[in-house]
Parts: structure tokens; sequence; C-alpha cells
């Protein structure tokens, strides 16, 4: 079974006595009488339209964002998620699917960093969950993440040390959501959200830009300045985000698939970083 989603729509409106199917080429060598009832009748060619489409699965599996009145907070993990989830979580921000919230009048925002670096934080943590031993359940005061877990430091560093982890750590493009590229998880919708490159700001910085951010749009709310981060990476996550990078700045071929999958959004970035004013006089 190959093209699922081509299957799961001609199970649905196939007559008892069509063939079976697995696959778009198996459509394609139908009787013309069939092919035609599926267009004409159960609208095959627009179902088709949605199953190429990258924004209809966009909306489909889009992770929930922060919402209070009119603002949305969209969270992307490795940049400061856990940190602004909890705190927009405990000003009475709501979680909400994506799909739920109207993008004409919602004021989108969120933070990136650079792509590369994200990407490097994110394979990390990849490999750290994959040595998560247990379960990793939800915090219970903040659905938004997980609870900290233990790590088989141990049989982690030992596979480190072995020519076919190497050789995974330095051919991998994406490990899970964590190092997801930019345009891939948002779609259109990554140019219709107010972005800060945190990466460029202090941390003050970046909540006196979204407090400047809120006034704008008329809603007065304070952020705290000065205190601390959330889940500070550990001296063993250090050790391996270190590794990793080693890796990859030491393969031409890894650097070149970076570039290739993630092009998008080095130019979204980029252009970002030409354009972004801290008092949002852009907007």
């Amino acid at each position: 079974m190959l093209d699922i989603e081509i299957k799961n729509f001609y199970d649905e409106v196939k007559d008892p006595s069509w063939p079976n199917i697995q696959t778009y080429q198996d459509f394609s060598k139908l009787s013309a009488h069939i092919k035609k009832e599926c267009d004409e009748e159960h609208k095959f060619q627009e179902r088709k339209k949605q199953i190429t489409d990258k924004n209809y699965w966009i909306n489909l599996t889009s992770d929930s964002i922060c919402v209070y009145k009119d603002l949305a907070y969209v969270p992307i993990p490795k940049c400061a998620y856990s940190y602004h989830t909890t705190l927009f979580t405990n000003l009475g921000w709501k979680k909400i699917p994506l799909k739920e919230v109207d993008i004409a009048s919602t004021k989108f925002f969120g933070l990136v960093m650079h792509p590369l670096t994200r990407w490097l934080k994110g394979i990390t943590q990849w490999i750290v969950k994959s040595y998560a031993i247990g379960d990793i359940p939800m915090l219970d005061d903040n659905q938004w993440i997980i609870e900290p877990f233990e790590v088989d430091w141990k049989q982690l560093k030992l596979d480190l040390q072995t020519e076919p982890f190497k050789r995974l750590i330095s051919t991998v493009n994406v490990g899970d959501i964590h190092s997801m590229p930019y345009s891939v998880m948002f779609g259109d919708l990554l140019h219709k959200i107010n972005w800060i490159p945190m990466d460029t700001l202090s941390d003050n910085e970046v909540k006196i830009c979204l407090m400047k951010f809120f006034n704008l749009h008329e809603h007065n709310i304070l952020l705290p300045l000065n205190d601390k981060r959330l889940h500070e990476s550990t001296s063993n996550q250090l050790d391996l985000f270190n590794t990793i990078k080693t890796e990859y700045l030491t393969n031409k071929k890894q650097i070149y698939s970076f570039y290739k999958f993630y092009s998008d959004d080095l130019k979204f970035y980029y252009n970002l970083l030409d354009t972004f004013n801290p008092n949002w006089a852009n907007i």
C-alpha cells in the first residue's frame, strides 16, 4: 500500500464490481468509465489536488497555538518554546488548534533562530529523546511541554563512538518536529506571522519587542524581565550538540544536503534580518 490516501478515496466510492487498487498507477490504468465517474461524481481531481498540497496537510497536522483575544503566539520547538508557552499559559492564554483560528483577523507572532542552529539543536533533542528511559509524559500544569525525563547517557555515549551511529548523525536531514524546516511546518502561513529573530536579541530585548507588538495592537500586557530561562541544556546535551556540530561541519555532503532542504528557510531568515524593526514600525 503506497498511495494510502488515493486508495482510501477510491475504496470509499468504488462499486463492488470495480477492481482493487493500491497505487495511483493502478488508478491511472482503470477503465475510462470508472475514472470518469470518480472525477464527475466523486470529485477525484479535487481530492488529488488536496493530497498534493502542502498547505492542506499543514492545516490538518499543525500543532496548537497560544491565543489571547486577537493575539496568537506560534510556538516553535527549540525557539524558547518551553519558556513562552509557560509564560503565556500562566497569563491565561489558551491552547487552540491552528485550524480553529481565524487567520484573517488574528495577529500572529513568534520567535525563530538561524535555521542551522535550530537544526543542530533539534537533531540533538531527537537523539536525546530516543534514549529516554520509560515514557515521557506531558506536564500536568503546562500541556505544551514534557516532563523532565531520564536518559540512558551511558548507552548513548557508547553508540556515539560506533561508525554506524556516526554515519546516521552525519546524514540525517530531519529527525522530528524539532528539526523540521520552518517552511514545511507553516507553508504559506510562514509569511503571515510577525517573527522575532531571537538569536540576535537578548531575552529582555525579545520581551520588550513583544510588549511593543502588543501595544501596537491595543493590548497592555506586561512581561517579566530579568527572569531565568527554562530547561537549560545539561553538560551531556552540550557535549552531544558539539559532537553533532563537528560531524556536520566536517561532512561536505551533509552541508550541501542541508542547503537543499533548508534553502527556503534560509531565504526567509535572511529576509527577516534585513527587514526586522524591533519597534515594529514595519507592521
